[in-house]
């Protein structure tokens, strides 16, 4: 299922408004009048954030993103906060679906650089490539789907000598 990161901002609005008094431990003072007029103070900050949903395509994406950012809430400090605005200001895919063809593509590409190069000449990254690693998982979910829903057999043939038959 492809991925998508969710770029998006609100604001962050909230009020501020003294609830106290004025008070001293020295015993020389008798009484204290406070005169002081306390008003409240607005505070609004302009959030931004980003988040990764699953989806089967943008639309689904864009639909998710919109759940998520309309039920967020600030949690964190005393204070009584409100989220307003929430907007989603992109949605890039992150993480291209696996296919068949794309599979095969990176499989193809990986066993042209091995078989052009030694172990030694060979990066790493090349061996253990994230985009080979899930090429790898969907070919064989996709041979064993093909294995279940027919009764055809499928042969995999190995090192010179070495065949192994999947049962009909």
């Amino acid at each position: 299922m492809p991925r998508f990161n969710v770029y998006a901002t609100a604001n962050l609005y909230g009020e501020i408004r003294p609830e106290g008094y004025l008070a001293s431990n020295d015993d020389t003072i008798q009484e204290i009048e406070d005169s002081t007029h306390y008003s409240h103070r607005e505070i609004d900050y302009e959030l931004e954030f980003n988040f990764v949903v699953d989806a089967s395509d943008e639309e689904d994406a864009r639909q998710l993103a919109e759940h998520v950012i309309t039920t967020l809430r600030y949690q964190g400090d005393p204070f009584e906060w409100e989220l307003n605005y929430p907007e989603i200001v992109e949605l890039e895919q992150i993480e291209e679906p696996m296919t068949l063809e794309l599979a095969l593509a990176t499989l193809r590409e990986w066993i042209n650089i091995s078989n052009h190069t030694t172990a030694r000449e060979r990066p790493i990254a090349v061996t253990l490539n994230p985009d080979l690693m899930r090429a790898i998982d969907f070919i064989l979910a996709h041979l064993a789907e093909r294995a279940t829903v027919s009764a055809t057999p499928i042969t995999i043939t190995g090192p010179p000598g070495i065949v192994a038959t999947t049962p009909a």
